[in-house]
């Protein structure tokens, strides 16, 4: 997974545990962690060797 899919991941499975994520994620105004609540990384795709 790309830093971003591991960020946004982060971010929603410390939101879920009602953290304060803006703060976490260091950003100063809330549209901006708005940004990595999304799915990306979120569905996993399986890689056949």
């Amino acid at each position: 997974p790309s830093f971003h899919e591991q960020r946004s991941l982060s971010e929603r499975l410390f939101r879920e545990q009602g953290v304060d994520t803006k703060i976490l994620l260091g950003h100063s105004n809330q549209k901006m962690t708005d940004i990595y609540n999304d799915a990306r990384g979120k569905e996993w795709k399986k890689l056949v060797i």
